[in-house]
């Protein structure tokens, strides 16, 4: 029998009433769930078969707004016919077939492997996107994306040197943004974020990257107010944060730094 459970959406504004399956659910299984108007589901096959698990079953439920896949296996493509009403999509997997976004009108946070979608401007209410394995490193992704806020980008840890490009075409919304497993050797191009308040860049130990990192672009961040940045070598012209006055708090090595700004209050050291 499946279990259930209520959770908030990211934004922390709308309720979902979740059913959690971990095996292909039976006829009996979905009634009962469309009894406690479930209008999500968390699907977490168990490990132990690379057998695709399927997802046509899916639409026995009716419209949902929230769809969470957590599988060490593939899983089917995700139901053309749910697609449209969905607001939250987390994929913590392989889907079978890609994801298309077109149909995906009320969709807001979507979480996948990055090669597993395409076109993520197709998506017209996209608030939050986290893209994992990420070969294309680059803010150009997320051209066209009017209306995203914030975005999380794991590097595929198969790339030997993921090193993030921030130029792009146009002007890109997004307020947060964290990489991961990748590093950045300039920011240049960074003006196209001109609403950006949070930065954080963790790349992992084996990329390799510049000994100076130049911060004078930032300087095009006026609304910044949170920067993290481990193992991006020394950090140059360092007094150009001293003009974002929105800025609360800067995370860098030890040293990364010039004197000239180590009294600030914003500077914590990692």
């Amino acid at each position: 029998m499946p279990s259930l459970r209520t959770v908030v959406a990211y934004d922390g504004q709308r309720p979902y009433r979740i059913g959690e399956v971990h095996d292909e659910p039976t006829t009996e299984d979905l009634a009962w769930m469309r009894a406690r108007d479930v209008d999500g589901l968390s699907i977490r096959p168990p490990r132990g078969t690379r057998r695709v698990f399927p997802l046509n079953w899916v639409e026995g439920l009716g419209p949902l707004r929230y769809l969470e896949i957590v599988s060490p296996r593939p899983v089917g493509a995700v139901p053309a016919s749910i697609v449209g009403g969905l607001e939250i999509l987390h994929v913590q997997g392989r889907l079978h077939a890609e994801l298309d976004l077109a149909r995906a009108q009320r969709l807001r946070s979507l979480t996948l492997a990055q090669d597993q979608v395409e076109a993520l401007s197709s998506a017209p209410v996209l608030e939050h996107c986290g893209l994992e394995s990420a070969t294309r490193f680059s803010s150009s992704i997320f051209e066209g994306c009017a209306t995203l806020r914030s975005a999380f980008v794991t590097a595929d840890n198969r790339a030997a040197n993921p090193v993030w490009d921030f130029s792009a075409q146009g002007e890109i919304p997004l307020e947060r943004l964290t990489l991961m497993d990748g590093g950045a050797r300039s920011l240049d191009g960074i003006a196209a974020l001109p609403r950006l308040r949070e930065l954080t860049i963790l790349p992992r130990e084996d990329v390799g990257l510049e000994q100076h990192l130049d911060l004078r672009p930032l300087a095009a961040c006026s609304r910044l107010r949170r920067l993290v940045l481990h193992r991006s070598g020394t950090l140059d012209n360092a007094h150009v944060l001293d003009e974002l006055t929105d800025l609360e708090t800067v995370k860098v090595r030890r040293g990364a730094v010039d004197r000239t700004v180590e009294d600030r209050a914003w500077l914590r050291v990692l």
